[in-house]
């Protein structure tokens, strides 16, 4: 007799052969347990490719491998180009010696005082210690996904492998339990087990046996994460670039009045470093290459099974995605909402996704991959509000640590010590920011910061936060076992009336079930949880009744969790519908009031405000941005925006006092990093006040 697998597929029977798979002749002797031979069975029924499971396999390595070499090359690169500065000014000796032409040093002809070169320096060493941190953090994660697909090791990295030889007190165990098969805690433990599982103990004897498994963060999990920090040592290393090559105050310039009455001016250009500047721009372009050809990767999960079975357990949706649904095969239910991608014979001629009758018999190679849902408007519109505020955060805390004013150029009194005249001619060329200024940048990125984490919260509480009204309950779901309550209600209790908490409103000195048609939502804000359970309670999945409309959780309690299941009851006896018959009484309530529900969640307010608080750090970072750039334009005017020499953060600096029209301070990066961050929280602001 050929041996056949039987078991409900999709929902159904399903009963098919394999001529390939050899027979078993009876033995004599001890008869196995019913582990064993259910054991047998699901083995006999296995091709041998079907019995090492589902494999994650990355999609044209070769992309990712040249990915991970272009952001190896970028950190060699970087390694030669950050080492040396990128701006420097020289003077000829000619140039060099101009001041001691000058009426302020005729009484010191013998000083030798000279025009020193210099180099520019950025006012904060951050952004390079970001980047190289972020660069190497991203190649080891990246490394983790791409080179184990061009070694041996493939199939195998990372994979646990463990047996646990209980064979036998796990067969005491089973026949004690079929004994008692109808108690109340068999059941509870056959709903955890739940039914892609099968029997508890033929599960539990799979698990025992040699097993090797993956670890549970998937290699697209790492390869984002990498992709993650290689965008912030991109954007690090852009700051830091512009930041220390010149392009705007390309030439530097001293003047003072000779002894003859004339004007001696000297210019010298800020000669920007090719080597150094064009090491970095390459190390730019590789790491954007490395970016863009890491954001093509894919990983899918690839099995080889019959096309059948395949078949049988496919779900087309409306966008003719082709959906693997809830089964018991031991390699099928591995890939369970997940959406087929690829589909070939094993001689690797592809086969059509959807056109089930065109498929051949036997077994077939199939690739499935994760299936995104197409985001709605609002969901778009807080992504770009998160990519558009992390961009924000990152330009303000660079404009916090950046310099705010350069002194490019000098102007010598007619008169004047010594000291005075080598102190000045030593602020050529010298960065920094008045005391103060840059702080209410800082305090501005963790503004947006607050704003990120409120919108997170907003798009953790699931697709159906977006559904939500303003005065709503939200919740963040940390464990989620409604599988088991779904087990025990839809497989053990289907059909079956359950016991269920409801939702009790006060009615004079004493309680009466609610009911959600009669009342209005200001009122139920005084609704509590019955303390006993009530029968006859049946879950509505899919509520079609107009009177449904009016049954939602605004106003509900807040301390019970977000009411999310539909329930239907009657009421209580003599309480009858005006219509005839005992009136049913509609609810909306929260999972934990229905039995055997694991769940937990962690409770985050309510969605306004959420959206309140972020429209709220949108404007004080908005006006802390403006603060700080008052304040700048404001120093500008007055002349003091370098005051004394706690304010020189990139230079040199013997003596720094006001000296009108003595110094001409030039705006640094850290005003056009603050001008740009204010654009970004213009707009955030936009994309909230369209959110709301």
């Amino acid at each position: 007799m050929i041996p056949c697998f039987k078991g409900p597929i999709g929902g159904f029977c399903e009963d098919r052969c394999f001529a390939s798979v050899p027979t078993r002749t009876p033995t004599l002797g001890p008869q196995p347990s019913l582990i064993g031979r259910a054991l047998e069975e699901e083995v006999r029924t296995m091709r041998p490719s079907e019995l090492s499971g589902p494999q994650e396999r990355l999609v044209k390595p070769r992309i990712q491998l040249l990915s991970l070499l272009s952001a190896l090359l970028a950190a060699i690169t970087s390694l030669w180009s950050l080492r040396d500065p990128d701006a420097c000014v020289t003077f000829t000796e000619e140039q060099a010696y101009t001041p001691k032409r000058c009426k302020a040093l005729k009484d010191y002809a013998d000083a030798n005082t000279h025009l020193l070169g210099f180099c520019y320096r950025n006012c904060g060493e951050s952004e390079v210690k970001i980047y190289a941190c972020a660069l190497i953090f991203a190649m080891l994660l990246q490394s983790l996904t791409v080179l184990p697909s061009h070694c041996h090791c493939g199939s195998t990295f990372l994979r646990v492998t463990w047996r646990v030889d209980l064979t036998g007190d796990l067969a005491e165990l089973e026949e004690l339990a079929v004994q008692r098969g109808q108690s109340w805690i068999w059941r509870r433990i056959q709903a955890w087990t739940g039914e892609q599982r099968g029997n508890l103990f033929d599960w539990l004897e799979r698990l025992l046996q040699k097993q090797s498994k993956m670890l549970p963060l998937h290699m697209t999990v790492i390869h984002k994460a990498s992709m993650f920090w290689l965008l912030i040592a991109l954007l690090e290393l852009l700051l830091h670039t512009a930041s220390s090559v010149r392009l705007t105050q390309a030439v530097v310039s001293f003047e003072c009045e000779s002894v003859e009455g004339e004007e001696l001016l000297v210019q010298a250009p800020v000669h920007n470093g090719l080597l150094e500047v064009t090491g970095q721009i390459v190390t730019l372009l590789l790491l954007s290459a490395s970016l863009y050809l890491g954001n093509r990767a894919q990983w899918r999960i690839c099995l080889e099974v019959p096309a059948a079975l395949l078949a049988d357990v496919l779900n087309v949706t409306a966008h003719g995605a082709a959906l693997c649904s809830k089964n018991k095969h031991p390699t099928l239910s591995r890939v369970c909402g997940k959406e087929l991608l690829d589909l070939r014979c094993l001689d690797g001629s592809p086969l059509p996704l959807t056109r089930f009758k065109q498929w051949p018999d036997g077994l077939v190679y199939a690739q499935f991959g994760l299936y995104a849902e197409k985001p709605t408007m609002l969901v778009r519109r807080r992504k770009y509000l998160l990519v558009l505020g992390g961009l924000t955060m990152i330009l303000l805390f660079g404009a916090s640590s950046s310099c705010w004013g350069c002194i490019n150029e000098i102007s010598l009194p007619n008169t004047g010590g010594l000291f005075d005249v080598e102190a000045q001619l030593l602020l050529l060329g010298s960065c920094g920011r008045h005391n103060g200024s840059g702080i209410p940048c800082l305090l501005g990125a963790l503004c947006i910061g607050i704003l990120l984490l409120a919108q997170l919260v907003i798009l953790a509480a699931g697709p159906r936060g977006e559904s939500l009204q303003d005065d709503d309950q939200m919740a963040v779901t940390l464990l989620d076992f409604r599988e088991y309550q779904e087990n025990l209600i839809h497989g053990l209790y289907a059909g079956e009336s359950v016991r269920s908490h409801v939702w009790l409103c006060p009615k004079g000195e004493g309680w009466q079930v609610a009911n959600f048609l009669d009342s209005d939502y200001e009122d139920r804000s005084q609704w509590r949880r019955s303390q006993s359970v009530v029968s006859g309670v049946r879950i509505v999945q899919e509520p079609d009744d107009d009177l449904w409309n009016l049954v939602h959780s605004r106003g509900l309690p807040t301390e019970e969790g977000p009411s999310t299941v539909y329930v239907q009851f009657d009421a209580e006896p003599g309480d009858e519908d005006p219509r005839g018959g005992r009136r049913a009484v509609r609810q909306m309530v929260p999972v934990d009031f229905l039995p055997g529900a694991f769940f937990c969640s962690v409770s985050v307010g309510r969605r306004a405000a959420w959206s309140n608080l972020s429209m709220l750090c949108a404007g004080a970072a908005l006006a802390l941005i403006g603060f700080d750039l008052s304040f700048h334009l404001s120093y500008s005017l007055q002349g003091t925006l370098l005051k004394d020499c706690e304010d020189i953060l990139s230079g040199r600096c013997l003596e720094l006092e006001p000296r009108p029209g003595g110094r001409q301070v030039a705006s640094g990066l850290g005003v056009y990093l603050a001008i740009l961050s204010g654009l970004g929280v213009a707009a955030s602001m936009v994309i909230l006040r369209a959110l709301n």
